[in-house]
């Protein structure tokens, strides 16, 4: 028996070691060989064109013949072939060109490539970003990331920065998944405008209506919450201020203005909350949330009291229907003490006379 085994394995070394390539297949894998051997410590460029050569070589032989001119050839076994191969399977050229221009490891690189697209999509945005990665982090987040411990319910300094942490971190997420998806809707349409095509704004609207107006609401509760007197950076209430107004299509310019509104303010709007992008003539200006800053002629501040003012008003009628009634006292207060008295994610100027606003929301209209 054992005898036979020693047989066994003795042919199957010496069938390795005989391995000999199709005749018409000798020069690739001679300059494909040729060129492993010369490669020292790969980078991320070096890495994927070792993919790309393999790739080739792989396409001619038989899986089996494949492995035995990696081990005899060039030293590697499969599962290092492959670590090569995916990097190029997986990522697009758009893809590899910005991991080679970030200088990536190519054990990340590796990595990154079993993951599902959207999380490759996901990585390498962060990593155009700056952000640096190693393997650990990498597979943290392609297995899910960790579950952050509850916050305790303990008061003091310490728990209210838990408490807002925990309530800011949900808002940025959602705002921005609502803006790349409004950028990318703006993007199709701006391409379409500088191709001459009319773009009517029924189009706009459909596209980004809906979640520019809750992002909107959103930026007021993170950039400028009511009451604050922190200093605000001039172009991110700018920004506030256009994508509220994607979100309220009988407030968009005229159809002479329309186009030239979306190229040049709507789409830097954007670009400057997903990209960091800094808008012309406003990077590095600090004010305050009352700052008035010109857009197009309007007293945009004016406008977005008038639009929270709505939605505190709405949330009170929600939660007197909620807990059943609030009572004739409530029933019987004016308008705008029933706004007061409504907790508002946004700021809201109550001494602002209330004609005006009605009047200002009208003459939008």
């Amino acid at each position: 028996m054992q005898k036979t085994l020693k047989a066994a394995k003795a042919k199957a070394s010496n069938t390795a070691k005989t391995f000999v390539a199709p005749e018409e297949h000798r020069p690739l894998l001679s300059e494909v060989s040729g060129f492993i051997a010369s490669l020292g410590r790969r980078d991320a460029a070096e890495a994927l064109e070792l993919g790309r050569q393999l790739i080739r070589v792989k396409s001619v032989l038989p899986e089996k013949s494949f492995g035995k001119w990696l081990k005899l050839e060039c030293g590697m076994t499969v599962r290092n072939a492959w670590n090569h191969t995916i990097r190029v399977e997986k990522f697009t050229v758009e893809q590899q060109e910005l991991l080679i221009a970030a200088a990536v490891k190519p054990t990340v690189m590796t990595i990154i490539a079993t993951a599902d697209a959207p999380v490759i999509t996901e990585l390498l945005g962060r990593i155009l970003s700056g952000e640096q990665f190693t393997v650990s982090k990498v597979k943290q987040r392609i297995k899910g990331d960790t579950p952050a411990k509850a916050a305790t319910e303990g008061g003091g300094a310490n728990g209210l920065r838990r408490a807002v942490d925990a309530r800011v971190k949900v808002d940025l997420e959602v705002i921005n998944k609502l803006v790349k998806r409004s950028l990318k809707a703006v993007e199709l349409i701006v391409a379409d405008i500088r191709k001459g095509k009319h773009v009517p704004k029924t189009r706009l609207a459909t596209a980004v209506e809906a979640d520019c107006q809750k992002a909107g609401i959103l930026l007021s509760a993170v950039i400028s919450p009511r009451g604050s007197d922190a200093p605000l950076p001039v172009e991110w209430e700018k920004a506030r201020q256009i994508i509220s107004r994607l979100g309220d299509s009988p407030r968009y310019p005229g159809r002479e203005e329309f186009h030239d509104w979306v190229v040049d303010a709507a789409l830097p709007a954007l670009r400057f909350v997903v990209l960091g992008e800094a808008f012309p003539g406003t990077a590095g200006l600090i004010g305050q949330v009352a700052v008035d800053i010109a857009d197009d002629g309007e007293n945009d501040t004016a406008e977005h009291d008038a639009d929270q003012a709505t939605a505190a008003v709405a949330d009170g009628l929600l939660n007197e229907e909620i807990n059943g009634g609030a009572g004739d006292h409530a029933k019987e207060a004016p308008a705008r003490t029933r706004v007061a008295n409504v907790p508002s994610i946004a700021p809201i100027e109550l001494s602002a006379p209330e004609p005006e606003v009605q009047a200002e929301s009208a003459a939008n209209v």
